[in-house]
């Protein structure tokens, strides 16, 4: 039987050569690798996990094994050093029992787990800064004893040596904060917070937010340190000069965002500002310098809001605390609810008196009930708490007041890294609301109002033109949201303030 054209059969070779023999592969790194024939007569090692290729012959000249080792046996493959992981978190089975070993198993350096004492110095004060815990812990039979059960060879230090290390910890990252801050582009804001211990010790806590080269966003702790009175006008400006001169930004100085009070602001901002303006070292002659914390602000109008039915408000939770007292009054409760066909998803439940949001949850909770709480009232003598119906009109005012608040703060808190463009937005709806409020025939509403507006609107005239720059820089607002909000509030006299903010960062 004859072939086509080009289909010649070629001869066999039948003499083994001496690469056939040399081939036999008996090393288990083949297990990993794969031969693939390249130009020119050549062959490459491929591993089949990541698919690296790596030299194996070249003509008669075959290479090693010793780098195809190393490749799967020091971790270079990244799939065989996930694998590796896996193996030995899985060792010890939870019974005490052990694993069967793999098959094959290869000495590397990267498994024997070198001891280190002083990087485990390191590592053990790192854990107190970021853990919080007290120094003398390193002092602590039951810690020192944990700890030798895991590496005998490491040397538990004193609190004096583990006091060194931190310290030298915390000049190291100042040394590496100080070149940033001294190479970024632009100024820094910083933000003042003032605390006191229960044993009255004052401390003033100083924070650094700006933008580096990579318009990277960062907030970094400056200064944190007692003084003898943190509400005081001296204290305020010796902390902040104290904080200039060690990180050397004077001259780089933005604005400052304060959560005192507003008559130490006053008197604070005024001398502060007119002291470094007077060194050319503020932008805009420091019409931007002062800015309130949008935060604090909300937290003490809410404080007031709830402040206001205070004994209201004590009812309510001796009421929630009378129903879920036992399961019997609970089980009482909801079928009162259901006989009087009141279907809420919301469940009754007290609030933290320190944070006021859930005391707005817990009211607004307990207006959905006041019906059952009125009828309970009546059918069991033990509970005398119910609050009346001019009570529960009050807690609907509050409740309007709170919404409005806490919309607001959720939309700034929610936001991961909230920028000054978004603080306009809910300023100006919450000045507008107070404002209106302030007008309401119905004398709760507009006494309320009264009163929260008038803190408010201190921020509002501190911190608009600040607010309004923002928006205007946000190509996707610029000037026509300044003109529409202010029309709101200000009326037929809005295009006087509108002006104000075109013209007054000139001035």
């Amino acid at each position: 039987m004859s072939l086509p054209e080009g289909n010649e059969i070629e001869p066999i070779n039948t003499e083994p050569t001496t690469t056939s023999r040399r081939r036999r592969k008996k090393s288990s790194v083949w297990e990993h690798f794969t031969i693939e024939e390249v130009s020119g007569g050549c062959t490459r090692a491929c591993c089949k996990l990541c698919k690296q290729t790596f030299a194996y012959s070249s003509g008669s000249k075959i290479a090693g094994t010793s780098h195809l080792k190393r490749h799967i046996a020091l971790g270079s493959c990244p799939k065989i050093k996930y694998q590796n992981k896996l193996a030995l978190a899985s060792a010890t089975k939870s019974d005490g029992e052990t694993a069967d070993p793999p098959k094959r198993r290869y000495r590397s350096s990267f498994f024997s787990g070198v001891f280190d004492q002083d990087q485990s110095y390191v590592n053990l004060a790192k854990m107190i800064i970021v853990h919080e815990y007290p120094l003398d812990m390193v002092e602590h039979p039951a810690f020192v004893a944990f700890v030798q059960t895991l590496q005998p060879r490491f040397k538990m230090i004193d609190i004096s040596t583990i006091e060194g290390e931190i310290l030298a910890m915390y000049q190291k990252e100042k040394q590496n904060l100080m070149q940033v801050v001294g190479n970024m582009p632009g100024r820094v804001s910083l933000t003042i917070g003032l605390w006191t211990t229960s044993q009255t010790l004052g401390y003033i806590c100083i924070s650094g937010q700006f933008i580096d080269n990579d318009w990277k966003l960062h907030r970094r702790m400056l200064n944190f340190m007692m003084v003898s009175s943190p509400h005081s006008e001296n204290a305020l400006s010796e902390a902040i000069g104290v904080s200039l001169s060690d990180w050397i930004i004077k001259n780089k100085l933005f604005t400052i965002t304060l959560d005192n009070d507003c008559s130490s602001h006053d008197i604070y901002s005024a001398n502060l500002r007119d002291h470094l303006s007077n060194k050319n070292m503020l932008m805009l002659k420091g019409q931007l310098f002062v800015v309130r914390c949008y935060a604090n602000i909300l937290n003490v109008i809410a404080e007031d809001v709830i402040a206001s039915i205070h004994g209201i408000i004590y009812n309510i939770r001796e009421s929630i605390k009378f129903v879920k007292a036992s399961r019997a009054r609970d089980e009482k409760f909801a079928e009162i609810a259901l006989q009087l066909e009141i279907l809420s998803a919301k469940d009754l439940a007290l609030d933290v008196t320190t944070q006021w949001n859930t005391t707005y949850l817990m009211l607004l909770a307990a207006l959905e009930y006041k019906q059952v709480f009125a009828f309970l009232e009546t059918c069991d003598d033990n509970y005398n708490e119910a609050p009346s119906d001019d009570d529960w009109k009050k807690v609907e005012v509050v409740c309007t007041f709170l919404k409005l608040l806490y919309d607001s703060a959720n939309v700034v808190m929610g936001t991961v890294d909230p920028t000054a463009n978004i603080f306009f937005h809910e300023a100006w709806k919450i000045q507008l609301e107070l404002t209106n409020a302030t007008q309401s025939e119905v004398s709760v509403v507009s006494s309320m109002a009264k009163v929260i507006h008038d803190k408010f609107d201190k921020y509002w005239k501190d911190c608009s033109l600040v607010l309004a720059l923002a928006v205007v820089m946000d190509p996707r607002f610029k000037i026509k949201l300044i003109e529409f909000s202010f029309s709101k509030i200000y009326g037929a006299e809005s295009a006087r303030y509108v002006k104000l903010i075109k013209e007054k960062p000139t001035t």
